[in-house]
């Protein structure tokens, strides 16, 4: 899969195109099989998609493959499980927000998979914690973290970095604080503390994905 078959062909200009010697791989042939060896390429002839989803899913999870090559997938876009392989980019990839704003494709199915994650961590997050308070410093990063690479699946990391956003995200965490706090005292006369606190950062965290989903179209764009 790193060669260069029929790589020296004629266009339609009737010009001989030598892609050997235009990619100089002829000169650094060595180079590019090592760089090659870096990477994990696979190939999953899937033979239907749909109906078989769950062993490609699992392939994924025991191969990891930098590169995933499927054949007969047998699905038209309007059947191919596209929310199902973004989550599966999400958990398995850093830079899936930079992904999805390059592949429009996987931009909403990409943004609910990182709210999914969030939240999760969130009910850990205040569940660990005897008290809401003592959890908050973690629970503050994970939304500012969450909300940085919402805003990188629409418009990049470059404008996820930028200081008006950055500044809108702590912003919009230490909102979200006071009424986590409030919302705490009040269930917690109730239900046990923990039970509380990790519905309510839960809560709390898909809350503030939902309003920045409303606020962001009015943010700077670049």
């Amino acid at each position: 899969m790193g060669g260069f078959e029929s790589s020296c062909h004629v266009n339609e200009a009737g010009v001989r195109l030598d892609m050997l010697h235009a990619t100089q791989h002829d000169r650094f042939v060595a180079e590019d099989y090592a760089a090659l060896r870096k990477l994990r390429i696979a190939t999953f002839n899937v033979n239907g998609i749909r109906s078989r989803l769950p062993h490609l899913l699992q392939w994924l999870a025991k191969e990891q493959p930098d590169i995933a090559c499927l054949q007969e997938l047998k699905a038209v876009d309007e059947g191919f499980p596209i929310g199902e392989i973004a989550d599966r980019i999400v958990e398995a990839a850093e830079g899936a927000p930079v992904l999805a704003a390059r592949v429009p494709a996987l931009a909403q199915a990409t943004r609910s998979g990182l709210v999914k994650q969030a939240v999760i961590r969130s009910a850990l997050i205040g569940f660990v914690g005897a008290r809401l308070g003592r959890s908050r410093p973690l629970l503050a990063l994970e939304q500012a973290r969450l909300l940085s690479r919402l805003r990188a699946v629409s418009s990049g990391p470059a404008v996820a970095e930028e200081l008006p956003v950055m500044a809108g995200s702590a912003a919009a965490v230490l909102a979200s604080g006071f009424a986590l706090r409030t919302a705490a005292r009040t269930a917690g006369a109730v239900l046990p503390t923990r039970l509380v606190n990790a519905g309510v950062a839960a809560a709390g965290t898909w809350a503030l994905a939902r309003a920045f989903r409303v606020l962001e179209p009015r943010l700077p764009s670049s």
